[in-house]
This record gives structure tokens, C-alpha cells and sequence, in this order.
């Protein structure tokens, strides 16, 4: 894998400080990916030993550092933005929604997305709707990360 395909891939993972914040919310799925806190050398992939006669299966590179509770862990798992996005729906009852921008195409002619936050009250079941304040991201990737970013907070 090349340097830019990497880099094009790191952006369906969430960044360092969204792990880390997921972890401390208490996420703990299996994660193909994560970061080392001590050594801050940006996304690794969980990898396996291979041969041969033993080939790696992609369900055995599937770990959940967050569950591990020693106190010499610095791993963090860097879970998919589509993993985070299906964790917060789940778990804390937070839909993260991108969707195409109002105008469609900004200035510079590309298509626009933004994203809404939906935040069920269990106790009532009234439904917030909560819209971010613009609707420039380029990507359905970007809006998903900063919904998230931004679910994140509301939780905090």
C-alpha cells in the first residue's frame, strides 16, 4: 500500500482525539485499527503473523484494545467513522446523519453535505433534532466525522 493510499484510507477512521474520547465513553468494539498514545505515530493497523501453511484470516486482525484494563495499555482503538456512528446509535441512542448540503454545490461547484444529530430522550421519546451550523463539508465522510465529533460533546 502506497503512502497516499494510506492516507486516503486513514479518512474512514476516526482521528486520535475522537478515539480517545469514544474510549473514555466507554466504546470497546473489535477495531482493525489504533493508535499508540505514547508514541503518537498516527493509525496502525493490528496486524497478524503469517505462513504459508497458516494464512491470516481479516477477523484475526480484529482487536479491542479499550478492553484491555492494565495500567501499561496506551493503545486506543481507532475504530471505523461508520463503527462510531453505529456505537452511538446503539449504545447511547445518537443518530449521526449526513446528508446533502441545501444549495447542493458551493461556490467552487462541488456538491455540499452537512450533517444532523438526532438525540432520543428515553425517558419521553421526544426526538431533538440538532443541525450544525453549516453545510460546506465536501465529503459524506467529513460530515459524518464532525457529527461525531460533535455527538461526542453533547455526551461529554
Amino acid at each position: 500500500m502506497t503512502g497516499k493510499e494510506f492516507k486516503d484510507l486513514e479518512k474512514e477512521f476516526c482521528d486520535y482525539e475522537t478515539s480517545v474520547a469514544l474510549k473514555e465513553l466507554g466504546f470497546r468494539e473489535k477495531c482493525p485499527t489504533y493508535y499508540d498514545m505514547e508514541d503518537n505515530v498516527g493509525l496502525l493497523l493490528n496486524t497478524q503473523w503469517t505462513s504459508d501453511y497458516m494464512p491470516c484470516q481479516f477477523i484475526d486482525c480484529l482487536e479491542s484494545h479499550n478492553s484491555n484494563t492494565s495500567d501499561d495499555n496506551s493503545y486506543v482503538d481507532a475504530p471505523t467513522i461508520y463503527q462510531a456512528q453505529k456505537w452511538l446509535r446503539k449504545e447511547k441512542g445518537i443518530h449521526v446523519l449526513p446528508e446533502l448540503g441545501l444549495i447542493y454545490r458551493n461556490k467552487n461547484g462541488l456538491i455540499t453535505h452537512y450533517y444532523r444529530v438526532l438525540v432520543k430522550n428515553m425517558n419521553s421519546g421526544i426526538i431533538i433534532t440538532l443541525d450544525n451550523d453549516r453545510d460546506d463539508f465536501e465529503s459524506y465522510e467529513e460530515a459524518l466525522s464532525e457529527g461525531i465529533k460533535n455527538a461526542i460533546e453533547m455526551l461529554k
